[in-house]
Parts: C-alpha cells; structure tokens; sequence
C-alpha cells in the first residue's frame, strides 16, 4: 500500500475493528490491542526485514505529506524523509508545529493555511493528547480543518499521540480510543502511532532499555524514531526493520522499527 493505496480508504476501514476490539476488550476474553501487536511481534522473521537501503536508481512513487500540530512533531519530517530515502521513495513534506499549538490556532495561522493551500496528498493533524479528548460534535475545528483540506485536494488524516509521562492505563486508553473514534466518525484515515508508543511501554514495564520521553511529554531520539518508523509502516506499506537507524544502534533501531511494523500489521 503506497501513500496512495492509503488515502483509498485502507486505514479508515480498518478502524472499526479496532474499535470493535477495544469495546469487546472491556467485557470479554477479547485480545487488547496490546496484546494483538504483541502477537503480531511474535510472528516476525526475516522475511518482514528490508535489504537495507535500496538504490538510487529505484523509483517510487513520491510521498505528498504535510503534518499539522505541535512540538510532538519536531524532527519527526526529517528522520521520515531519511526513511523514505532509504526506502526508495522521493517525498515532498512540510510541516507546521509551532510548540504548545492546539488545532483551532491552526484554523488561522498563516503559514498552515498557505501549506494546506498547496494540496499535499496526505495532510495529517496532531491534537494535544488530552487535548484530542475535547473535540465533541459536531467537530467544528476539525470539520472545518477537513473542509480546508479537502477543497486543497488533500485527504485530512489523524498522527495519533500518546498518553504523558504520568501515563495511567485508562487515561492512555482514553486518549488513544478518542483518536481512534474521531477519525472513524469524520472518515478519516489514522496512525496508530500513540499505540505503538504505548506497547513499547507495556512491554517493557519491568526494565526498559531506553527512555522514550525527553520530559513529561516530549520524545527522545528514540521515540522520534519510533514515530518516524511507524510512520514509514503505515504509508507505505513496507517494514522499517533493517532500514536506517536514524543514529540509534542497531539493536534499538531493531526494537523500534519491530515495534512499528507489528502495530502496523496489528492495526491497518
């Protein structure tokens, strides 16, 4: 599934079965969706990992791509532009996040009007995580950021964030079902990245091997990567696993890049 493939409707039609699976999760023997990408991580051979970098000479088709938010997005357009370099791919992305922005200051800003104006195929928005909880019907600020979009020729889609630092299960299933809900609601493609970052939690609960969060909010090196390989998995349909490290090692790239491709396979 290239970016194109994407914007058909793949990843809207898969939300209703993660929302049936969260609901079911609640009252029955239901796998979690944690537990459906930790299956999914299990499955993992060699077979899932790329050849590496591919050649210069290979040509895909170009990633069309602007991310609307906030600081939970910085790095994240030049890590994914490495990715999709190594991937094969050409891209065109842009991104508007000035720090603490929440989605109806994006309804005025100058230069995310004038990005969403230039039509991009693939506009994803960023809301604060609690902030996500907020948008109740009928949708008013992100009705009228999907108008914006949509009259550029662009499809508006979800980069669903994660829970703070002072994670609790319900808050951090909250924010991320909210995500998932919403852009069921308005049609609307979605990146689970907010699930992969909260698997790599769960996992690794007793002794994790790195810090994901700079502070109480904001990613490290290793969770820009993290959000750049899960990005990589949904818009392409291809593994990060045995791509570029991003400057990690190799055996945290390894992780992360496992990480994304099972809640991608878990998820889509």
């Amino acid at each position: 599934m290239t970016i194109g493939s994407l914007l058909n409707g793949n990843l809207v039609r898969a939300t209703l079965p993660v929302l049936t699976a969260l609901y079911l999760a609640a009252c029955s023997s239901e796998p979690r969706i944690d537990q459906l990408i930790a299956m999914e991580a299990s499955r993992i051979t060699a077979a899932d990992a790329a050849n590496g970098c591919t050649s210069s000479e290979t040509t895909k088709p170009t990633v069309s791509l602007l991310l609307v938010g906030n600081s939970l997005m910085n790095d994240v357009q030049s890590m994914l532009e490495q990715l999709l370099t190594c991937g094969g791919y050409s891209s065109d992305i842009a991104t508007s996040n000035p720090g603490g922005y929440r989605l109806e200051q994006h309804l005025t800003n100058e230069k995310t009007n004038n990005l969403i104006a230039e039509g991009y195929q693939l506009t994803l928005i960023q809301a604060h995580s609690n902030g996500i909880k907020n948008h109740r019907k009928p949708y008013r600020v992100l009705n009228e950021l999907k108008n914006k979009i949509e009259a550029a020729g662009s499809t508006m889609g979800f980069y669903q964030t994660w829970a703070f630092q002072n994670r609790d299960i319900r808050i951090t299933e909250n924010i991320l079902s909210r995500y998932e809900f919403i852009a069921n609601e308005l049609g609307a493609p979605i990146i689970h990245i907010g699930r992969a970052w909260d698997y790599f939690h769960i996992s690794n609960k007793e002794s994790p091997p790195f810090e994901l969060f700079k502070d109480y909010a904001h990613a490290t090196v290793q969770g820009k990567s993290l959000i750049a390989y899960t990005l990589y998995a949904y818009i392409t349909n291809e593994s990060p696993i045995n791509l570029s490290s991003l400057s990690l090692s190799e055996q945290e790239a390894n992780q992360l890049q496992t990480i994304a491709w099972a809640t991608y396979k878990a998820i889509r």
